[in-house]
């Protein structure tokens, strides 16, 4: 592959967008109104799966819903996918997808065999890199991704195309804490509707 490298093994194809399968309003994500998250518009999961995983974060970790507000308030918007074709050993990424004048738009890709608790420490993994993103004005492009992890990250493979920062590495552990914390009420336990 000789497209620029990203996110956590960032894999650069360009998918169409698809229509967002839930409204993302706090009352649908089981989130109070006096929550931090007025609306998840900036959240876009593709999928049934996808919106599951994205409510069960929502519900159970205060570092998914931090990041969701900061990513509502930016120009940032994140596609929320799962795929059966990531790289050997990914887990999940983040790849640029467009920019336009007022919006940049990147997907962040989980792979299908996740369980929900593995699910939202990833997602607050990505999360952390689609702020990052949101941070960095300067990041328009692939290339221009790829310049700020050179930067603020650290390879994670010999080809290039793997990159992960300490911030998401930690963002992503202590989700992964607060989802292991959480009741283990009957929709966590089930899964992957």
């Amino acid at each position: 592959m000789t497209a620029a490298a990203l996110v956590a093994s960032l894999s650069l194809a360009f998918v169409p967008l698809r229509t967002p399968v839930l409204p993302m309003s706090p009352a649908t994500l089981g989130i109070p109104t006096t929550s931090i998250v007025p609306v998840v518009d900036h959240l876009r999961p593709q999928g049934a799966r996808a919106s599951f995983w994205l409510r069960e974060a929502m519900r159970v970790s205060p570092t998914v819903r931090r990041l969701a507000g900061r990513l509502e308030h930016s120009d940032v918007i994140v596609y929320l996918d799962i795929s059966h074709a990531l790289d050997q050993g990914v887990s999940a990424c983040l790849t640029w997808m467009a920019g336009t004048a007022s919006r940049r738009i990147v997907r962040a890709t989980f792979r299908a065999e996740l369980t929900p608790r593995q699910a939202i420490s990833l997602l607050a993994h990505e999360l952390a890199h689609a702020v990052e993103v949101a941070d960095h004005r300067e990041v328009q492009s692939e290339k221009t991704l790829l310049a700020m992890y050179t930067r603020i990250g650290h390879r994670t493979a010999r080809s290039g195309l793997h990159w992960d920062t300490d911030e998401a590495i930690a963002v992503g552990d202590l989700a992964r804490l607060e989802a292991a914390g959480a009741p283990r009420g009957a929709a966590l336990r089930k899964g992957t509707s």
